[in-house]
């Protein structure tokens, strides 16, 4: 209605105008409250929804990172694979080894212990002979092999207790 009070010369009240326009065009008087509101829930909505896209692209790049570890992490534990079969066959390689039979110490191999086992594991490597080849455990029937077995490993680990200069 501003052209109408330009073309009369006349100034117009702008809520007079607004209520003439209101029942004019049928506009109820709440409608500007619920075009308010209905405005302010889609601000609060629009600013809800900018929140969860940035959520969502975080853990997006969050996941990606996590994609790349995976993949880092898969090609170490197939090294790490690989490394163990190698290992595994050079042990392998060095107990068929002849010459490195004839080095070892006789007594350590009797009990299948390396020279540089630590003293603790000698006395676990006795203590778990002495369980599983004792003769008071065997049958009567099998009580004369379990005595020879016994005593053979008994003297080995005596042996090596004395070499070491430990006590049983």
């Amino acid at each position: 209605m501003p052209g109408s009070a330009a073309r009369t010369g006349t100034r117009s009240n702008p809520i007079r105008a607004f209520r003439g326009a209101r029942r004019a065009y049928g506009i109820r008087p709440c409608a500007e409250r619920e075009a308010t509101n209905a405005a302010s829930a889609i601000a609060l909505l629009s600013a809800k929804l900018d929140l969860e896209r940035e959520r969502a692209n975080e853990l997006e790049r969050a996941l990606f990172k996590a994609g790349e570890e995976f993949v880092s992490l898969t090609a170490t534990a197939g090294e790490l694979a690989r490394l163990v079969i190698e290992a595994q066959s050079e042990v392998e390689r060095l107990r068929c080894d002849p010459a490195m039979a004839a080095r070892a110490d006789p007594a350590y191999a009797e009990v299948g212990l390396h020279q540089s086992a630590p003293d603790f594991l000698v006395k676990a490597a006795r203590r778990a002979f002495r369980r599983e080849y004792h003769p008071d455990t065997k049958s009567p029937r099998e009580k004369p092999a379990a005595e020879a077995t016994f005593k053979r490993h008994e003297g080995a680990f005596d042996r090596l207790f004395a070499m070491r200069g430990m006590s049983a």
